[in-house]
């Protein structure tokens, strides 16, 4: 599915009718500026070539009632792939960010020859298991922990080093025959709550993710800001390796849970339904390293809001929302309003996952200039 099947405004005219779906041509003529003959001219060819369908009547504020507009979900899928240590994640969705599928594969995936083989085998199952969704494929996203440097090289952490020799965008794209794009897990999880939440296009947010460790991507104008290197959002450098440091890693050492073992996620998850207190002191602990992070974001990008999530599974979120809504007016001036701080809408391996598989749909079908 190339770019050129798109031209730029039928793009903008796709990005805001699923942001703003149930839409009407008046609606989405005020919307993108473009005059109502052309929208009508362009959503005709559109919902010819299938990329929109037609779903009845909504009511206006004025005159009589237009015809809504939405995307058709079925013309095109994306995949997302999630690279950690102890577990690789794969979504599925499609053009309405529905999930088609969600799969994975626990074990120790430090070395990249035999996790690639690993991913390959479950891919070749799940091509003959969804048909049409791989043969309508939009392309595939990769997020994993990682940065960049000059040449687009990439720089994994620690425990995941030895994929530095192997280049996965490359082999999978060759495998799939398709595009794909690797990115940080950071900026990843900002995009795919963009996508996922529909937020507005010109919104402007960002994301504190907590995975391993610590990142962030930034949203602005509802377009990620990625830096010269594409490393912009590494929040974590900010925080000295203490011993309260928001991350999972922290908290398994917390939890006595060092050892990389592909049943460790599990492990926390049964710790949290126990209601181990290690959990709630940690959760108590990390709130001025949180404060220092948002207070850093709010000063530099002053972003409409701080979105956080990651890793950390959905009841420790709670548990840190809880501490941390008592501080928020500490990190407010007199004359502002309140900084909003809100928690993703996916928590987990989904978050980086379903981040990922938003990466082609921004790249090849709802991204224009």
């Amino acid at each position: 599915m190339p770019n050129s099947l798109l031209s730029n405004t039928q793009r903008q005219i796709l990005s805001h009718v699923y942001a703003y779906s149930p839409i009407t041509r008046a609606e989405l003529a005020e919307k993108s500026g473009l005059t109502p003959a052309a929208i009508t001219k362009i959503t005709k060819t559109m919902i010819d070539e299938g990329w929109i369908n037609t779903l009845g009547r909504l009511q206006s504020q004025r005159g009589q009632p237009g015809i809504a507009l939405g995307i058709n979900g079925d013309k095109g899928f994306s995949l997302g792939i999630n690279i950690e240590v102890e577990k690789i994640s794969i979504e599925m969705i499609n053009l309405n960010a529905e999930s088609v599928f969600s799969k994975s594969l626990k074990g120790i995936f430090e070395d990249p020859i035999y996790s690639r083989d690993e991913l390959f085998s479950l891919l070749d199952v799940l091509r003959l298991a969804y048909p049409n969704e791989f043969a309508h494929l939009v392309g595939v996203g990769i997020t994993t922990s990682c940065n960049f440097i000059e040449g687009d090289k990439v720089i994994y952490p620690k425990h995941l080093k030895q994929w530095e020799s192997l280049n996965i965008r490359d082999e999978l794209s060759k495998y799939l025959n398709t595009d794909v794009w690797l990115e940080n897990d950071g900026n990843a999880a900002a995009l795919g709550e963009f996508i996922y939440d529909r937020k507005p296009l010109n919104s402007n947010h960002f994301y504190l993710y907590l995975g391993y460790g610590i990142g962030g991507g930034h949203l602005h104008n509802g377009v990620p800001y990625r830096g010269h290197y594409g490393n912009a959002g590494r929040i974590g450098k900010l925080f000295p390796l203490k011993e309260h440091r928001p991350s999972l890693n922290n908290l398994y050492k917390q939890l006595g849970l060092t050892e990389i073992n592909p049943m460790r996620y599990q492990a926390l998850l049964t710790e949290l339904e126990k209601n181990n207190p290690i959990i709630d002191t940690w959760a108590k602990n990390s709130i001025p390293s949180f404060k220092q992070a948002i207070l850093a974001i709010k000063t530099i990008l002053d972003p409409q809001e701080i979105i956080i999530g990651g890793l950390i599974p959905q009841g420790i979120l709670d548990k840190i929302y809880h501490e941390l809504e008592r501080e928020l007016q500490d990190l407010k001036d007199d004359d502002e309003p309140l900084l909003k701080v809100s928690f993703a809408k996916l928590a987990g391996d989904k978050s980086a996952a379903i981040g990922a598989a938003a990466l082609p749909l921004y790249k090849k079908i709802f991204e224009y200039i």
